[in-house]
């Protein structure tokens, strides 16, 4: 709220912190709003560079979903959690019937739902309710994945939400995406997420509630702007997953985008990723993303090499004087790296 009420009274307002710095105004006044130039910056690349690009990001995505430990690094489940995509003995848990069958891919209910503005829905509860109370909802067998790591108190909520409802169906919490995919679910109901891209990896629809999520310059996911159209999608489920087709060369140049050009995680602390916390969960008190002997050690670097900290400090304040919405490395630097690397 503060930094809402700084933009619309002109004030200057960022939001630095040790894995982005964002620059607000009136038309960008939510965090995430970058995938709003994923296609521009992706697009300032040439030709020639973009097939070498695309070419690798397919080998990356392949190693990804196979469980290529230094891979999943790049991605947002940490390499210390299992892979929600391993080769696990493949067991039933669909029934057996002719119907559609669905996967909520539910997200913690307590965790800003709106973070980058407004979804179809006001929240994530209220997206439920309308899938539950939809008078579609009879004619299709409907599986919940609850959130893995979400707060204490959601899968109270959700058993409430759903209880006495004979065709809605809960996944045990060790039923992974791989065994999921394995047993041929038909589409995926969500908001945004990483299930976005991952599951029409797999040629399996998804159908988000949203078209303001890091995927929505895309097309590998069905978007609904707002309750018309996801109406009319889920009156329409067959159509859509009839027409669906597998893009791989958008899921490849989404990949590229979103977690290379537009991955800031070490701007200040080198090898962020390596240095996160593995025993971090949002439900453990006092739980932080980083050990505080992790924190020390990296600003007594700083103290220490004044070379690096005048760096450092020239990074921002070139960032403020160039009036971006959010920092980031020269496309070449990036282009460069992961091409060599």
């Amino acid at each position: 709220m503060p930094l809402r009420v700084g933009i619309f009274n002109n004030v200057k307002v960022y939001s630095i912190t040790s894995t982005y710095l964002n620059k607000f105004s009136k038309k960008r006044f939510y965090n995430g709003l970058e995938y709003l130039d994923f296609k521009k910056q992706f697009n300032k690349i040439s030709a020639s560079k973009k097939k070498k690009i695309l070419k690798k990001s397919k080998k990356l995505l392949s190693e990804r979903f196979n469980d290529n430990l230094k891979v999943r690094g790049l991605f947002d489940t940490p390499i210390t959690e299992n892979n929600p995509f391993s080769s696990k003995k493949i067991k039933k848990i669909f029934h057996k019937n002719k119907k559609i069958k669905i996967l909520i891919a539910v997200h913690d209910l307590y965790d800003a739902p709106n973070s980058r503005g407004g979804m179809t829905f006001l929240d994530f509860y209220e997206w439920l309710v309308y899938l539950r109370d939809h008078k579609v909802a009879k004619k299709y067998d409907w599986y919940i994945k609850a959130h893995p790591d979400a707060y204490k108190g959601n899968n109270e909520e959700l058993y409430k939400i759903f209880k006495n409802k004979k065709n809605f169906y809960f996944l045990n919490k060790d039923v992974n995406h791989f065994q999921i995919i394995k047993n041929k679910i038909d589409v995926v109901f969500s908001c945004k997420g990483t299930v976005g891209f991952e599951y029409p990896y797999f040629s399996v629809p998804v159908i988000l509630a949203s078209n303001n999520s890091k995927v929505g310059q895309y097309k590998f996911a069905y978007q609904a702007k707002n309750i018309k159209e996801y109406n009319h999608m889920l009156n329409n489920l067959e159509n859509y997953l009839f027409t669906f087709k597998k893009n791989v060369n958008e899921l490849a140049e989404f990949f590229f985008t979103n977690y290379f050009i537009f991955n800031t995680n070490d701007w200040l602390i080198k090898n962020y990723e390596k240095k996160k916390n593995k025993k971090f969960r949002r439900n453990a008190a006092g739980a932080s993303r980083f050990n505080p002997n992790v924190i020390k050690k990296e600003l007594d670097i700083l103290l220490k090499d004044k070379k690096l900290a005048n760096e450092k400090i020239e990074l921002v304040y070139n960032f403020i004087k160039n009036n971006k919405y959010m920092y980031l490395k020269p496309i070449n630097t990036v282009i460069n790296d992961f091409l060599n690397s």
